[in-house]
């Protein structure tokens, strides 16, 4: 027998005599390994006397429940009287509907009634007297009728829309009448020519979905509704209908009168698979209203109509600097390469806006050439911020041989002379560009690779988003807590780094050039990124070294154990993740040697999971015993991130995973600090070794002296056979 077969049998056992708490993980937990095995036992659940373990064992039949199972969840929701319980039936029975085909009769039956009322023969428990759970209820089973989607029910739920007390159920009303066939049609079109504004919305809305001519029509008439959000609903949901007559219909909108519909109707349509015809598009450029000529604008991009790059540049006179800043970003886009001398006269030009000049930057890595290099590089030396950084990263883009040289040249803060006194760098830079937070909440996972070397530098802080995210009500486990407070002490220590945040204009570019260089190759790279790691700046070093671990060159492995010893744990943060992408017996040496000394928590985290990272190339018994020692240590150390990243180290030494008695070692860290990590250490024995991860649970299930250990078994159990 299987140790599923066996995890689904000891669970059923669980559901039928654990206590309630364990009931309900088991419910749970069945729910989720999906198994038919336990389809009848949960139908015994439903009579529990307990009415959380009811619930769950309804929300699990939803999961593996069938037809078979509608008419005793039906029963349920009439007898149970507790409302939470109702509603976890209506929803279960609508999973059910979606995943199975069946005589829906008796259930529309039910389900139309649950929408009408409480029902004459429900027995309620009403414990809340401002809120009805009947309303949810309600909710749901017009949910499960659009999965149905008998026409048969469109006039009912319509019906409840419209009761004078009724709960907001215009969204829920409409997505299902879209799917009701002819009868919801019907309804659509009339609420869509109906005296009420806001259901006209959703009726525009939800007739995306029915695409026949007389919806056609009646979309098209909307288009010309006084409700400007009536008219942009309508238009979007034409847009998306293939009949050619319907697009045909959808240009005249472009004649309305109001402007604000012109310029709402084109935006949400060049985001649709709807082409707007060049003709269109040439008398847009050329609209009265500065919005709709920038929406305009912006069209031609997103469509690549690079036959009309000619009048996008013309609008580089239009007197709005918006439309301006459009039309720029749109030749760059287009890759139009004559305005290059133009846009390079723009982004030169300090009087105007600093998001002109951006655009204008950003667009001469397209289409800029060798011509434009002298205005880029004397950007470097612009007082914004945003300016000097795109116009570095415009020129790592330029299509010329030089290229690598005058990034490297940047990296040196050779482009030009550094002043004495820095340049101040303005309010506004400071606002539209953050610079990237290092404090220590960027060690809690693995570091991502940016998205782009520009996103790497100006992304918005990690730290201000774990600030805002700390204002909303959690609740925290003791670990999380405990994290907390060793961050809030970190970022104490920190505050000296972060007091040079705002570098001077020489520093900065280095540091850009040393994250754009992270995505070149060549000869001349890895020694010109090895050098700056000598800088006494740590913010330039730690970009340096993420930037050397992106080209994973081991050639750089002798600069980055160096900075292990770096005073900055950021920087020594950035060295160990560098160095677990070297793939060179070193940096497993390196990092083995260091980690004793290392006191960071989140550095000594990133050494192990770099050395897991490095694991399966050692070919050296003495490193193999050597990680092998080190991750059996930490499994006992009192911090969860260590023993969890001392797991996978575990695991990834070559030939441990296989031996019997590591498995056991790595489940009994699921019981550890209450059972915090019972699901992460479940996921990972699934990856490695389910059977033998399942065997240990099950023999601790299996023991009633170990009952308070029951609900950590169940739900690692859960995750190792979860489908």
């Amino acid at each position: 027998m299987s140790n599923k077969k066996k995890t689904v049998e000891s669970l059923i056992i669980v559901l039928q005599n654990g206590n309630d708490a364990n009931r309900c993980f088991a419910a749970q937990a069945l729910g989720n390994i999906g198994d038919s095995q336990a389809v009848k036992p949960m139908m015994r659940a439903l009579h529990d006397e307990d009415e959380d373990v009811v619930m769950d064992a309804v929300t699990a039949l939803g999961q593996i429940g069938t037809a078979e199972n509608v008419p005793d969840l039906m029963e349920c929701y009439r007898i149970h009287p507790v409302g939470d319980v109702k509603v976890a039936v209506v929803e279960a029975l609508g999973r059910i509907a979606e995943k199975e085909k069946f005589d829906y009769e008796p259930l529309l039956n039910f389900l139309l009634e649950v929408v009408s009322g409480h029902g004459e023969d429900t027995h309620w428990e009403i414990d809340d007297e401002e809120w009805d759970d009947w309303w949810d209820a309600q909710f749901k089973a017009i949910e499960a009728l659009a999965k149905i989607g008998d026409s048969r029910a469109a006039s009912a739920i319509v019906a409840a829309l419209d009761e004078d007390e009724a709960q907001e159920l215009n969204e829920v009303v409409f997505a299902a009448l879209a799917k009701m066939g002819k009868s919801g049609e019907k309804i659509l079109i009339e609420r869509l020519l109906s005296n009420d504004r806001i259901q006209r919305r959703y009726a525009a809305k939800h007739l995306a979905e029915v695409q026949t001519v007389k919806v056609r029509n009646a979309l098209s008439k909307a288009l010309a509704d006084s409700d400007v959000q009536v008219c942009v609903a309508a238009a979007k949901s034409l847009a998306v209908h293939s009949d050619p007559a319907a697009q045909s219909l959808l240009l005249r909108v472009f004649q309305d009168s109001r402007s604000v519909v012109r310029e709402q109707v084109l935006e949400v349509i060049s985001h649709s698979d709807f082409s707007v015809p060049e003709k269109h598009l040439l008398n847009l450029l050329k609209d009265e209203d500065q919005l709709v000529r920038l929406q305009a604008l912006r069209t031609v991009a997103i469509q690549q109509n690079v036959e009309l790059a000619g009048k996008v540049y013309e609008a580089l006179r239009d007197p709005s600097l918006d439309v301006v800043a459009a039309a720029v970003e749109a030749m760059g886009k287009l890759a139009y390469v004559k305005a290059g001398s133009t846009v390079a006269a723009l982004l030169s030009e300090q009087g105007l806006n600093t998001e002109l000049r951006i655009k204008s930057a950003i667009a001469l890595g397209t289409i800029g050439s060798e011509a434009e290099l002298p205005t880029l590089l004397e950007m470097l030396k612009d007082p914004e911020q945003a300016v000097r950084l795109n116009s570095l990263n415009s020129i790592a883009h330029l299509d010329f041989p030089g290229t690598q040289d005058v990034l490297l040249a940047a990296l040196r803060g050779e482009l030009h002379q550094e002043t004495e006194t820095p340049l101040e760098v303005s309010q506004e830079s400071k606002t539209q560009i953050p610079e990237n937070s290092t404090s220590d909440e960027t060690i809690t996972a693995e570091i991502p690779e940016p998205k782009s070397t520009l996103a790497s530098i100006l992304e918005p802080s990690r730290e201000v988003e774990l600030q805002d995210s700390a204002n909303e009500t959690v609740e925290l486990t003791a670990e999380e807590q405990h994290f907390l407070e060793i961050a809030d002490t970190n970022r104490k220590l920190n505050q000296q780094l972060q007091d040079r945040k705002i570098l001077a204009p020489h520093q900065d570019i280095k540091r850009f050039a040393a994250a754009v260089l992270g995505e070149e190759r060549g000869q001349k790279i890895v020694p010109g990124l090895v050098e700056v790691l000598e800088d006494p700046e740590p913010l330039l070093q730690l970009t340096a070294a993420e930037s050397l671990g992106r080209i994973g060159d081991t050639a750089a492995v002798k600069g980055l154990v160096v900075l292990l010893g770096s005073a900055e744990k950021e920087v020594r943060l950035k060295a160990a993740s560098a160095l677990g992408k070297m793939k060179a017996p070193e940096s497993v040496s390196a990092m083995r040697e260091h980690f004793p000394e290392e006191k960071n928590l989140f550095v000594r985290i990133q050494i192990l999971q770099s050395l897991k990272d490095l694991a399966q190339m050692i070919s050296s018994e003495d490193q193999r015993l050597s990680l092998e020692k080190i991750a059996l240590l930490l499994l006992e150390d009192p911090e969860s991130g260590i023993r969890m990243a001392a797991a996978e180290l575990l695991l990834a030494v070559p030939e441990k995973n296989e031996e019997p008695s590591v498995i056991p070692m790595i489940a009994k860290l699921a019981f550890a600090g209450g059972g915090d990590q019972r699901l992460e250490i479940g996921r990972m024995l699934r990856k490695v070794n389910p059977e033998s991860g399942s065997a240990v649970f099950l023999n601790i299930l299996s023991d009633p002296k170990q009952e308070s250990h029951h609900r950590v078994a169940i739900e690692a159990l859960q995750e190792i056979h979860r489908i």
